[in-house]
């Protein structure tokens, strides 16, 4: 239950006043039965209530018109993937690339999509290998960007 609540909290503060009409928008919209029915399940099934405020930023963000569909899908997918703590680490430090030695959890990032190894660096053997955050990832940061502008 302490999920459900975190996710209507960030609904409720991202929307404010506005709430009623963009959900009806929302509802009444292509593709809402594949969002909801994607959004029910993974609030079932993560473990996090840290998960279910980002999956409410994402939310935001995509009735807001900052997200299309197919991204929010991706992201939520994403998020679902993710271990909360390196997620949060992601958050926190992602921008400029990062080796695997100095973020432990990068390979499982990468899993995720969020994150992808860099394609410019040459690591010598036995070197940690370097990753980069991926357009989703990008586009994960700049929707909680955009949620927290809005609020």
């Amino acid at each position: 239950m302490a999920k459900l609540a975190a996710f209507l909290r960030e609904v409720q503060g991202g929307l404010g006043a506005r709430r009623d009409e963009v959900l009806a928008q929302f509802a009444d919209g292509e593709g809402a039965d594949r969002v909801g029915s994607l959004l029910v399940a993974t609030l079932d099934s993560i473990a996090e209530e840290g998960k279910a405020k980002i999956l409410g930023e994402l939310f935001v963000a995509h009735l807001r018109g900052a997200l299309d569909r197919d991204v929010l899908c991706r992201l939520i997918r994403a998020v679902d993937l993710a271990f909360y703590e390196d997620l949060i680490g992601f958050l926190r430090i992602m921008g400029m690339p990062v080796y695997e030695r100095h973020f432990g959890c990068m390979r499982h990032l990468a899993a995720s999509g969020l994150v992808e190894i860099d394609p410019s660096d040459q690591a010598w053997k036995g070197a940690s290998v370097k990753y980069k955050m991926s357009e989703l990832g990008a586009r994960l940061k700049n929707a909680l960007r955009h949620y927290e502008d809005s609020v």
